[in-house]
């Protein structure tokens, strides 16, 4: 094997394994949805705005978020959020105070589960979708909220509202001011994450950067996959010229000039080939 194709084969097979361990969380028995950097986020009323928590609107123009995003209080200071791996995620482009922020994640269920507990609060306000389905919400954006009221996340059952296939949970976020972020668990049970979730998961910069060193990688490796070398071939290609030099010889063929002259001594010793090698051994010329 020449030297050439090592490199793009480590690349090649650094992905295969990257790809076996990011997908074995995809096969675990019970799934966690939780927010990180596979969410969707827009910082404005949404365009349609009116089914931006439906499973099929389309979110590509979405934004990718800030995750984990920097908060004063860790995850596991929240109560009811203690043995999560929820992180506070917000909208990379979103800034300043008083403002809404709308958050989507889709993932696809090998069947319908037979249990789904969702954990979620907001830093300050949410309101909280399933499948296009209002579940609840902590708002006081009308009143008045008890104080750090968002310390504690609320514990839903939303069972009957996942299904086979794909699923979106939906989250419209108010900030006050000062500190901001969302923070959600969805543990389920009875269903697994189809595969399909691996590739929808990245944000799209990081799947154009994974295909492309992929295709790269199998384009070089092919490229300098060193051929069989044919004695037929090889035998056709002196006769029909005359002379020709190893080092020709090498580059038809994608292989070295050790294994070429080798094979031609190896033709001339069986009497195969009429012919002999140049005194300084670099060209093979019919007798």
């Amino acid at each position: 094997m020449k030297k050439k194709i090592c490199g793009p084969l480590i690349i090649a097979l650094f992905i295969i394994l990257y790809s076996l361990v990011s997908i074995q969380p995809v096969f675990a028995e019970n799934v966690s949805i939780t927010t990180d950097w596979s969410w969707k986020a827009y910082s404005a009323i949404p365009p349609n705005s009116t089914d931006w928590t439906e499973v099929n609107y389309d979110d590509t123009f979405w934004w990718d978020v800030d995750a984990p995003h920097k908060h004063k209080l860790a995850p596991s200071d929240i109560k009811n959020m203690e043995n999560t791996r929820a992180q506070w995620i917000w909208s990379a482009s979103a800034g300043g105070d008083d403002v809404f922020v709308y958050f989507r994640k889709s993932f696809y269920l090998t069947n319908k589960p037979t249990s789904a507990l969702l954990r979620v609060t907001a830093d300050d306000d949410y309101w909280l979708y399933v499948n296009d389905v209002f579940v609840g919400s902590d708002s006081h954006y009308f009143g008045n909220a008890p104080e750090f009221h968002w310390q504690t996340a609320e514990i839903y059952d939303v069972t009957p509202l996942l299904s086979e296939g794909k699923n979106v949970i939906a989250v419209k976020v108010y900030d006050w001011g000062i500190n901001e972020g969302l923070l959600l668990d969805c543990t389920i049970e009875g269903a697994e994450l189809s595969p399909i979730n691996f590739w929808t998961s990245f944000p799209r910069w990081v799947g154009f950067i994974i295909f492309g060193v992929a295709i790269f990688s199998i384009a070089v490796a092919i490229m300098y996959v060193p051929r069989r070398i044919s004695k037929k071939v090889l035998v056709a290609i002196i006769t029909s010229r005359g002379q020709v030099s190893f080092k020709t010889l090498a580059n038809e063929f994608g292989t070295d000039e050790r294994k070429i002259r080798k094979k031609v001594n190896e033709l001339i010793t069986k009497n195969k080939l009429k012919a002999h090698i140049s005194e300084d051994g670099k060209r093979v010329e019919l007798d």
